[in-house]
Protein backbone atom coordinates (compact mmCIF):
# COMPACT_ATOMS: atom_id res chain seq x y z
CA UNK A 1 0.00 0.00 0.00
CA UNK A 2 1.20 3.51 -0.79
CA UNK A 3 -0.13 6.64 0.85
CA UNK A 4 0.25 9.83 -1.14
CA UNK A 5 1.36 12.72 1.03
CA UNK A 6 0.36 15.13 -1.73
CA UNK A 7 -3.24 13.84 -1.73
CA UNK A 8 -3.43 13.48 2.07
CA UNK A 9 -2.13 17.00 2.66
CA UNK A 10 -4.89 18.36 0.39
CA UNK A 11 -7.77 16.11 1.36
CA UNK A 12 -10.96 18.07 2.12
CA UNK A 13 -11.90 15.70 4.98
CA UNK A 14 -8.80 16.87 6.86
CA UNK A 15 -8.47 20.47 5.68
CA UNK A 16 -10.93 23.27 4.98
CA UNK A 17 -9.90 25.04 1.76
CA UNK A 18 -7.12 22.49 1.20
CA UNK A 19 -5.44 24.31 -1.70
CA UNK A 20 -4.84 27.50 0.30
CA UNK A 21 -1.74 28.23 2.36
CA UNK A 22 -2.93 28.82 5.91
CA UNK A 23 -0.04 28.67 8.42
CA UNK A 24 -2.45 28.92 11.36
CA UNK A 25 -3.46 25.32 10.61
CA UNK A 26 -0.30 24.22 12.35
CA UNK A 27 -0.81 25.92 15.69
CA UNK A 28 -0.84 23.49 18.64
CA UNK A 29 -4.53 24.23 19.27
CA UNK A 30 -5.54 23.26 15.73
CA UNK A 31 -3.24 20.25 15.64
CA UNK A 32 -5.13 18.63 18.51
CA UNK A 33 -8.34 18.65 16.44
CA UNK A 34 -6.78 16.91 13.43
CA UNK A 35 -6.09 13.26 12.66
CA UNK A 36 -2.45 12.53 13.55
CA UNK A 37 -1.69 11.36 10.00
CA UNK A 38 -3.38 14.24 8.18
CA UNK A 39 0.01 15.95 7.88
CA UNK A 40 2.95 13.57 7.47
CA UNK A 41 5.85 15.41 5.78
CA UNK A 42 8.36 12.90 7.20
CA UNK A 43 6.20 9.81 6.98
CA UNK A 44 4.88 7.93 9.98
CA UNK A 45 5.44 4.74 11.91
CA UNK A 46 8.58 2.57 11.87
CA UNK A 47 9.75 3.99 8.52
CA UNK A 48 9.48 7.61 9.58
CA UNK A 49 12.36 9.70 8.21
CA UNK A 50 15.41 9.43 10.44
CA UNK A 51 16.48 12.93 9.36
CA UNK A 52 13.35 14.70 10.66
CA UNK A 53 14.94 16.33 13.75
CA UNK A 54 17.91 17.59 11.73
CA UNK A 55 15.71 18.87 8.88
CA UNK A 56 13.47 20.80 11.29
CA UNK A 57 16.44 22.33 13.11
CA UNK A 58 18.12 23.25 9.81
CA UNK A 59 14.88 24.79 8.50
CA UNK A 60 14.54 27.04 11.54
CA UNK A 61 18.17 28.16 11.40
CA UNK A 62 18.18 28.87 7.65
CA UNK A 63 14.85 30.73 7.70
CA UNK A 64 15.83 32.81 10.73
CA UNK A 65 19.19 33.70 9.17
CA UNK A 66 17.66 34.71 5.84
CA UNK A 67 14.73 36.59 7.39
CA UNK A 68 17.07 38.68 9.54
CA UNK A 69 18.97 39.99 6.54
CA UNK A 70 16.50 39.95 3.64
CA UNK A 71 12.91 40.46 2.57
CA UNK A 72 11.79 38.00 -0.09
CA UNK A 73 8.88 38.47 -2.50
CA UNK A 74 7.54 36.07 -5.11
CA UNK A 75 7.72 37.51 -8.63
CA UNK A 76 4.03 37.74 -9.69
CA UNK A 77 4.79 37.05 -13.37
CA UNK A 78 6.14 33.60 -12.42
CA UNK A 79 3.38 31.73 -10.57
CA UNK A 80 4.35 28.83 -8.32
CA UNK A 81 3.08 25.63 -9.95
CA UNK A 82 3.56 22.44 -7.92
CA UNK A 83 5.40 19.52 -9.48
CA UNK A 84 4.76 16.22 -7.80
CA UNK A 85 7.75 13.85 -7.86
CA UNK A 86 9.53 12.05 -5.03
CA UNK A 87 9.33 15.43 -3.31
CA UNK A 88 7.01 18.33 -4.00
CA UNK A 89 8.74 21.25 -5.69
CA UNK A 90 7.91 24.31 -7.79
CA UNK A 91 7.85 23.24 -11.46
CA UNK A 92 9.80 26.20 -12.85
CA UNK A 93 11.67 27.12 -9.69
CA UNK A 94 10.70 29.78 -7.20
CA UNK A 95 11.32 33.20 -8.69
CA UNK A 96 11.77 35.86 -6.02
CA UNK A 97 13.13 39.32 -5.56
CA UNK A 98 15.54 39.76 -2.67
CA UNK A 99 15.79 43.03 -0.77
CA UNK A 100 18.39 43.65 1.92
CA UNK A 101 16.96 44.77 5.25
CA UNK A 102 18.41 47.97 6.69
Amino acid sequence: MVISQYVTHRHPEFWSEPEQFQPERFTPAQATNRHRCAYIPFGEGPRRCIGEPFALMEMHLVLATIAQAYTLQVVPEHPVVPEVAVTLRPRDGLWMTVHARH
